[in-house]
Order: C-alpha cells, then sequence, then structure tokens
C-alpha cells in the first residue's frame, strides 16, 4: 500500500492536532488545580472575634494566655493545610510531567511507525550515542525506526522517572514525624 506525500502528511497532522489538543486540555486542568489557593490564615481581629466569648469573665492574663493559644493552634492548622497543598501541588506535576513524556513518546512512535509502514526511505538515518562504558550506533534505512526508538526511550524514561513527595511534620519539641510520602 502506498499512499502519497499528501495523505502522508495529512494524516500525520491530523495526529499531532489530536494529541496536542489533548496535551493542552491537560495543562489547563493543571493550571486550574495550582491556581486554587488555600485561604489565608486568621487575623488578630478575626481570631478576637472568634474566641471573644470565650474568655469573657476571665482576668487579662489568662485572656492573653488563651488566646495566645489558639491563635497557635490556628497557625498551626493552616501550615499543615499549607504543607499538605504543597505536597498535592508537587503530585499533580509529577503525574503531568510523567503524562507529557508518554505523550510525546507516542506522537513520536505513532510517526515513526506511519514512516516504517509507508516505507518511506529517502536516506538513511543514524543515531549515534557515546558515554564512558558504551558506544552505541544505530544505521537504519528507515528513519521511522530511529523515531520508534527515540520514543521507546522516551516512554521508558517517562515511567521509571521516580521524584518521590515527603511530608513531614515538625513537633513542638523538635522531633520530626514523616507523615506521607
Amino acid at each position: 500500500m502506498k499512499l502519497t506525500d499528501r495523505v502522508f502528511w495529512t494524516l500525520t497532522t491530523l495526529i499531532v492536532l489530536l494529541v496536542l489538543i489533548v496535551a493542552v486540555s491537560t495543562t489547563v486542568h493543571l493550571v486550574a488545580l495550582v491556581s486554587t489557593r488555600t485561604p489565608q490564615p486568621p487575623t488578630v481581629a478575626q481570631n478576637e472575634a472568634l474566641y471573644g466569648e470565650f474568655s469573657k469573665g476571665l482576668p487579662a492574663f489568662e485572656r492573653a494566655e488563651l488566646f495566645k493559644a489558639l491563635t497557635e493552634a490556628n497557625l498551626n492548622g493552616y501550615s499543615a493545610q499549607q504543607r499538605y497543598d504543597q505536597a498535592r501541588l508537587l503530585v499533580a506535576a509529577r503525574t503531568w510531567l510523567r503524562y507529557t513524556g508518554m505523550l510525546l513518546g507516542c506522537i513520536l512512535m505513532t510517526i515513526g511507525l506511519i514512516y516504517s509502514m509507508l516505507q518511506l526511505r529517502k536516506y538513511d538515518s543514524t543515531l549515534e550515542a557515546d558515554s564512558q562504558l558504551v558506544k552505541l550506533k544505530l544505521v537504519s534505512a528507515s528513519p521511522g525506526l530511529i523515531l520508534v526508538v527515540i520514543a521507546v526511550l522516551l516512554i521508558m524514561t517517562a515511567m521509571v522517572s521516580n521524584s518521590p513527595v515527603t511530608i513531614v511534620e515538625t513537633t513542638p519539641a523538635g522531633g520530626q514525624n514523616q507523615v506521607a510520602q
């Protein structure tokens, strides 16, 4: 089956556009997730209004201590909420990076397979990689094979890469507890 160059480029363009639409919609979703922010910490006026009824009838010193303890509790709760919010964003960004690597790999693999199936062999293609331990050279008459190899490496890298997200809670006594990973 031999298709013309025009049909080939039309198919390739449609595949790339479809994948780009999916990638852009996923990116918009991630940006919407990042833009949702946690509320600001309570202000002193809000704390006084909220806890003023609890402190009626108490001496000034005890009111100040109660207000201090309640404010510390509010701020500790707010800082814990911020830590978990940041961890949520880091997990979302890690997932997006893996998804993008997989998506780009699938695009390259699809284009490479189309090249190979249509037998587009106008020139030889070469892929070389050198390091201290290994020297790799792949010469092929099909540029599609080179694209497939690059796509497989990209997908493998996206799947194997690991960047853990760890939340560490600090206690007032100075100890640390690893809560989530």
